[in-house]
């Protein structure tokens, strides 16, 4: 496994396969719904993982949003519960300490509770929700 730092037009490709080619994981990764792909070049850190043969496991970022930090990350269905999450958000918190921000901020659909046991499990905790989504923090 490594991880590809998203950076230029050929990673952009990768990513974008990658995100198109997601199926029923997409139902609760949204973030590029109302987003074009290339946000992620304004992004502190944005990361595919790849496995061995170059597939792509996984995506993780981090979104500078005003003075908040957004974490978001999708794991393809065929990687999930094999503990590639914790790999994605592990390399973003590392990031993020060695950048010295203070926090890190995500959201998660209700429904979704595979990912909310892994935040949780990660040491980020509620802070609100709304109708669909429950917000959460982490203090690094």
């Amino acid at each position: 496994m490594r991880f590809l730092s998203v950076t230029n037009n050929k990673d952009m490709a990768i990513l974008t396969d990658f995100i198109n080619n997601l199926t029923e994981e997409i139902e609760s990764f949204t973030y590029f719904n109302k987003r074009p792909f290339n946000i992620v070049l304004n992004h502190e850190f944005t990361y595919l993982l790849l496995a061995d043969n170059d597939e792509p496991v996984g995506y993780g970022h981090i979104e500078k949003e005003e003075n908040n930090f957004w974490l978001g990350i999708v794991i393809s269905k065929k990687y999930q519960r094999k503990g590639f999450g914790i790999s994605i958000m592990n390399k973003l918190i590392e990031d993020c300490v060695t950048s010295k921000i203070p926090r890190i901020l995500l959201s998660v659909r209700k429904k979704n509770i595979k990912a909310f046991n892994l935040y949780d499990k990660m040491g980020f905790s509620v802070v609100r929700e709304d109708e669909l989504n429950l917000f959460l923090e982490k203090s690094l």
